[in-house]
């Protein structure tokens, strides 16, 4: 719709549809607005001002004129098949255009497209350098300790830090957005991959890097003197009382337990 009128318009007063309100406006309450459609308004930094719960004379115009353009797009389609959502959207463009051209009949000099370009299309405001792309967002979820979150039968990183916290996730057709308290904490690229794990390295803990940066010549080679070394070095850095108990620990182990005669 947007992209068709070729600006933004600065407020939208939408129906309370599910859609678009989640919850409606009452007793002095702000409305719920639906989070995708929140979205939208944002990109084309649109005010949604939902009309009122069974207030018809709040949106009256936009009733008229959605009820002249259901009666002349569906007479007009009537007998036509359509195999994509694309083809239907050009087949109602054309019949649109047709519409606008013709004149009103209260004002029989008047076009309906030139009413919109001198009163509404100055008014409106432009569109960003980009195109709102659909999005929808996947409810609150636990980090588990593998710091993967499912997204759509998929697996996505998080930083580890976030292990026990809830997080939200939006997906669209391209990408994967991971949130923590309205914070983007991760984004990736979307897989179609069902259980499978996307994981960024960074998003990983210390070792869990170097376990993965280990190579099959590495975990070949024998380590053992190092580790020999090191164990030796521990124990001469302490206290000779310390090491004196940790032998007598050590001999004691696989000695039978005594046992006083009855």
């Amino acid at each position: 719709m947007i992209k068709f009128f070729g600006r933004a318009p600065i407020i939208a007063v939408p129906d309370n549809l599910k859609s678009a309100v989640i919850t409606p406006r009452k007793h002095g309450q702000n409305a719920v607005i639906n989070r995708t459609y929140l979205d939208w308004a944002r990109h084309y930094n649109i005010t949604v001002l939902p009309a009122g719960s069974r207030k018809p004379k709040h949106k009256a115009k936009v009733e008229c004129g959605v009820n002249i353009l259901q009666r002349h797009v569906r007479f007009m389609l009537r007998r036509r098949r359509f195999f994509s959502l694309e083809e239907l959207n050009t087949g109602i463009v054309v019949v649109i255009k047709q519409l606008n051209l013709r004149r009103y009949k209260r004002m029989p000099d008047t076009f309906r497209h030139e009413r919109f370009e001198q009163i509404d299309f100055p008014k409106m405001q432009e569109l960003p350098a980009t195109h709102f792309e659909f999005s929808e967002w996947v409810g609150r979820q636990m980090v588990p300790n593998t710091y993967h979150v499912p997204v759509y039968g998929h697996f996505y990183s998080v930083p580890f830090a976030y292990i026990g916290k809830k997080v939200e996730s939006r997906a669209n057709r391209f990408k994967v957005e991971l949130f923590c308290d309205h914070i983007r904490i991760a984004e990736h690229t979307r897989s179609a991959e069902a259980g499978g794990y996307t994981t960024e390295r960074r998003h990983m803990p210390d070792k869990h890097r170097a376990q993965a940066d280990r190579t099959p010549e590495g975990l070949g080679t024998d380590d053992r003197p190092e580790r020999d070394q090191d164990r030796r070095q521990a124990a001469r850095s302490q206290p000779a009382g310390a090491r004196a108990s940790r032998v007598r620990c050590l001999a004691s182990i696989g000695r039978p337990a005594r046992t006083r005669g009855i």
